[in-house]
C-alpha cells in the first residue's frame, strides 16, 4: 500500500511537470484569425510532389530554410499546399519557397510564383512547433471563420514561418 501511494504521488508529479512544460510551450495557446487586406503574394522557391516523410522533402525543406536566412534573398520560409496536409496520408502537392518583397537574386533551380488574392484569412500560432495544432484543424477554424464572415476561399493554404515560434497559416480569398 505504502509504495502505491509513491507511485501514484510520482506518477502525479510527472504528469504536472508535462502540463506545465506544455503550456510554457504555447500547447494552449489558440490561433488568432483576422482578415487581411494583401491582394498579392511573391513567393521564391520549389516545386514538390511527393512524399513529405521522406528525405527529399526534408532536403527541400532545410535548402530552403537556410536560403532564407541570407540577405540576397531576405524574406519568410513559406509552404504553399495545395492539396490539404494530411488530406492524402504522407503525400503532398506543394510549393516551397521564400515570401518577399524586393526582387531578389535567386540561386539557380528556384522559380518565382506570383499569388493573387482579394485578400487572406491568417491564423496566427504563436507555440513550439511540436505542441502546435496540425494544419487540418488550423484550416478546419479559417474555413470556420471564412463561413461566418461570407468569403469564398481559394483551395489552397499558405503557412509561412516569420519566427522561430510563430506560424501564419493562411487561405486566399478568391477574387
Amino acid at each position: 500500500m505504502f509504495r502505491k501511494s509513491y507511485l501514484f504521488l510520482f506518477i502525479a508529479l510527472i504528469l504536472t511537470g508535462l502540463l506545465i512544460l506544455y503550456r510554457y510551450l504555447g500547447g494552449f495557446n489558440e490561433p488568432e484569425i483576422t482578415f487581411l487586406d494583401i491582394h498579392e503574394y511573391r513567393i521564391a522557391g520549389y516545386h514538390y510532389e511527393g512524399r513529405i516523410t521522406g528525405k527529399d522533402w526534408e532536403e527541400l525543406f532545410y535548402r530552403t530554410a537556410r536560403i532564407a536566412g541570407k540577405d540576397s534573398v531576405a524574406g519568410d520560409l513559406t509552404i504553399v499546399w495545395y492539396n490539404e496536409p494530411g488530406e492524402e496520408k504522407g503525400y503532398a502537392k506543394a510549393f516551397i519557397g521564400i515570401k518577399y518583397l524586393d526582387d531578389p537574386e535567386l540561386p539557380a533551380g528556384m522559380e518565382t510564383r506570383i499569388f493573387r488574392m482579394n485578400g487572406v484569412i491568417r491564423a496566427t500560432m504563436d507555440a513550439h512547433v511540436t505542441v502546435m495544432p496540425n494544419p487540418r484543424k488550423i484550416a478546419r477554424k479559417i474555413k470556420t471563420y471564412a463561413l461566418e464572415q461570407d468569403y469564398e476561399l481559394q483551395e489552397i493554404l499558405i503557412e509561412t514561418y516569420p519566427e522561430e515560434s510563430v506560424i501564419y497559416a493562411e487561405i486566399p480569398v478568391r477574387n
